[in-house]
């Protein structure tokens, strides 16, 4: 009897892995906020900042960017109530 080998079609919802609650650096430094999710398809990450009442977007730029599912914030102070949504 042959066997066959056939691509699976199902999809698995987001989970995250691993991440951090809370991340201190000393001003100046490098931070990271990770946010390793596994999923199929392979998940999407989006990242938000908190600002006035109002939920916006981080704009990747020089200084702020993803590497993969990680946010990483160079030669600042950010703040706080970063948030990662991950969908497909």
């Amino acid at each position: 009897m042959a066997s066959e080998v056939t691509e699976s079609h199902s999809t698995v919802p987001p989970r995250i892995t691993h991440r951090e609650e809370e991340v201190k650096v000393q001003l100046g430094e490098i931070a990271f906020l990770p946010c390793a999710a596994e999923a199929f398809p392979v998940p999407t990450h989006r990242w938000y900042k908190q600002e006035s009442g109002r939920t916006n977007p981080i704009v990747p730029s020089q200084r702020v960017f993803l590497m993969g599912g990680t946010l990483v914030f160079q030669g600042y102070s950010y703040g706080q109530w970063e948030i990662c949504l991950l969908g497909e």
